[in-house]
C-alpha cells in the first residue's frame, strides 16, 4: 500500500499547528499556523475582504497540493524506470535457507523458475509485440522479428494500433493478434494536414482503450513504436524493448532544424526500457543496421528502364501524368488507393500491393522513386538500387531520412515532384549494395539468450557483418 507524504502528515500538522499567529514567520524556529488552519479562520470572519482572502488561500493550496504530487510521481517513475533497468530480466520470488557442506546454513533468493538470482532470463515465452499500423515499414520489419523469435520456440501475441491491418497482405506471422484504433496522421497532396490530424485525435477513446487492454501473464512486451504495448509495459511493470527507426532518433543522427521540436513528443508516444534504433549507417553510435527481408537479393539481371515508384501520399494524377513524359522507362507504380487489378498505360503499369510482386520488381528493377520511408530505402539500399525521394512535407521522420539519405551520398532528394530531378536522376549511375546483415536475427538471438549483451556490443557486431560499410573501431 502506498501512502502520500502530504496526507500522512496533514493531521499531524491539523493538531500540532492549530493556532492564529499574528506575526510572520521569518525563521524556521519562528511560531507559525498552518494554511488550512488558516483558510478556516478567514472563511469564519464575517468582513467580506476575508472572502478574496479565503478564495485566494484555497487556491494557493490546491496549487501546492498539485506541484507536489506531480513531483513526487515524476520522481517515483524516474527511479522505478532505473530499478526496472538495473533489475531488468531478474524475478525474485522466495527467500529459502540452505545448508552447505559445512553444515552452515546459508539464505539465498531464488529467482523465476528456480534459477538463482545474478542469471537472466534465459528464454522469454509469452512476448506481447507492439506494431503500429500507419506505414508498412513497421509492419515488414515486425514480421521478420516475429518469424525469428517463433522459430526460437517463443510465444508471441500481437497488437496493432492505427489503421485497419487488413489493408496489408501477408499477415500469418502476425496471429494471434488484436487491432485497436490509435493515433495516426492526415496527409493531403503530399503533405501532414495538420488541422485535419487534430481533428481526427481521439485521446478520451486512446486513454480507454489503454486501460481496458491487458497484458498480465506477458515476460516480455516488444513495441514496433507503438503507444499501447508502451504504456501496457509501465502499468504491469514489465519489461521492454523498442526496435525501430524512430529509436535512432534518440541518438546524433542527422535531421533538420524544423525536426528537433518533435523530438520532445516522439520521446514520449512510445517509450521502452531499452529502445534499440535502426538506421543505414550507425554514426558512431549504438544504432543497429536496418532489417531487409530474408532472401531478398538482387535480380541476376537489372532490368535498366524498369523504375519501382511508390508514392503513396501524392496526388495520383499528378504522379501518373509526370511519369507519362519519360517513354524511355516503364514504372511499375504502388501504393494508390483503390486500385485492385493491375492495369497497364502506355508506361505506366499500376499494381494493386502484393508483398510477393513487390520485393519481385523491387529485384528486378534499376531505381526506387519513392517517398523517403524508411523500410523501403533500406530494401533498396541492401540490394543497390539508386533511389529517388520526396519526402512527405511536415513529417519529422520523412524529412530527416531524406536529409541523411543525401549526407550519406546513397541517394538524391527532391523538395517537390520535380521533372527535371526526375530526368537527371534516371541518367545517374547505380550505387554499390550495402549488404546488410540479418538484423532481425540478430535482435531475435540476443533476446533469446537473455539479453546478456549490451545494446552497443550487440550494433558493433552487427556493423561487422555489414559488407558495403568498413568498420573501424567501438563506438565513441
Amino acid at each position: 500500500m502506498r501512502y502520500s507524504a502530504l496526507c500522512a502528515t496533514a493531521p499531524l500538522l491539523m493538531i500540532g499547528m492549530v493556532a492564529f499567529i499574528v506575526e510572520i514567520p521569518t525563521r524556521f524556529t519562528d511560531p507559525a499556523t498552518a494554511l488550512p488552519v488558516q483558510i478556516y479562520l478567514w472563511a469564519d470572519s464575517p468582513e467580506q475582504a476575508f472572502v478574496e482572502r479565503t478564495s485566494a488561500a484555497v487556491i494557493v493550496l490546491l496549487a501546492f497540493l498539485i506541484v507536489m504530487n506531480a513531483a513526487a510521481v515524476i520522481l517515483r517513475r524516474r527511479f522505478e524506470r532505473r530499478m526496472n533497468e538495473r533489475f531488468q530480466g531478474y524475478r525474485l520470488v522466495h527467500r529459502t535457507s540452505e545448508r552447505g557442506e559445512n553444515g552452515v546454513k546459508s539464505k539465498k533468493w531464488k529467482g523465476f523458475d528456480g534459477g538463482q538470482c545474478g542469471q537472466r532470463l534465459d528464454t522469454m515465452k509469452k512476448i506481447l509485440y507492439g506494431v503500429q499500423t500507419t506505414g508498412n515499414g513497421h509492419v515488414c520489419r515486425s514480421r521478420e522479428v516475429i518469424a525469428c523469435l517463433k522459430a526460437m520456440g517463443h510465444e508471441v501475441h500481437v497488437l496493432f494500433s492505427g489503421k485497419d491491418p487488413r489493408r496489408f497482405a501477408n499477415l500469418e506471422v502476425f496471429h494471434p493478434n488484436q487491432s485497436v484504433d490509435g493515433l495516426t496522421f492526415r496527409t493531403q497532396k503530399g503533405r501532414v494536414h495538420v488541422f485535419s490530424t487534430l481533428l481526427s485525435l481521439n485521446l478520451f477513446r486512446f486513454y480507454r482503450d489503454a486501460a481496458r487492454l491487458d497484458a498480465a501473464g506477458y515476460d516480455l512486451i516488444i513495441t514496433d513504436f507503438e503507444p499501447f504495448t508502451a504504456r501496457l509495459a509501465r502499468r504491469y511493470q514489465i519489461p521492454s524493448i523498442g526496435i525501430g527507426h524512430q529509436y535512432a532518433f534518440y541518438y546524433d543522427i542527422p535531421m533538420g532544424d524544423r525536426c528537433r521540436p518533435y523530438l520532445w513528443i516522439l520521446k514520449r508516444f512510445a517509450f521502452c526500457d531499452t529502445p534499440i534504433g535502426l538506421h543505414w549507417y550507425h554514426f558512431n553510435c549504438p544504432i543497429m543496421p536496418p532489417i531487409v527481408p530474408e532472401g531478398l537479393k538482387r535480380a541476376p539481371k537489372k532490368t535498366m528502364e524498369k523504375i519501382l515508384v511508390y508514392l503513396p501520399f501524392e496526388d495520383p494524377e499528378t504522379v501518373k501524368g509526370l511519369l507519362s513524359a519519360f517513354d524511355n522507362h516503364r514504372f511499375y507504380i504502388y501504393g494508390m488507393s483503390g486500385v485492385d487489378a493491375a492495369e497497364n498505360v502506355q508506361n505506366l503499369c499500376v499494381r494493386p500491393f502484393s508483398r510477393t510482386g513487390f520485393l519481385e520488381d523491387l529485384s528486378e528493377c534499376g531505381g526506387v522513386l519513392s517517398n523517403a520511408g524508411f523500410e523501403l530505402i533500406s530494401e533498396a539500399l541492401h540490394i543497390g538500387k539508386k533511389i529517388l525521394v520526396k519526402p512527405l512535407k511536415g513529417q519529422m521522420e520523412q524529412e530527416s531520412n531524406a536529409l541523411a539519405l543525401v549526407r550519406l551520398k546513397l541517394g538524391e532528394a527532391m523538395a517537390s515532384l520535380d521533372r527535371r530531378c526526375i530526368r537527371k536522376w534516371l541518367d545517374a549511375p547505380h550505387p554499390p549494395a550495402m549488404g546488410y546483415p540479418r538484423t532481425a536475427q540478430i535482435i531475435a538471438q540476443w533476446i533469446h539468450e537473455g539479453r546478456r549483451k549490451e545494446v552497443r556490443q550487440l550494433a558493433e557486431e552487427a556493423w561487422r557483418r555489414t559488407a558495403g560499410i568498413e568498420y573501424l573501431s567501438g563506438f565513441g
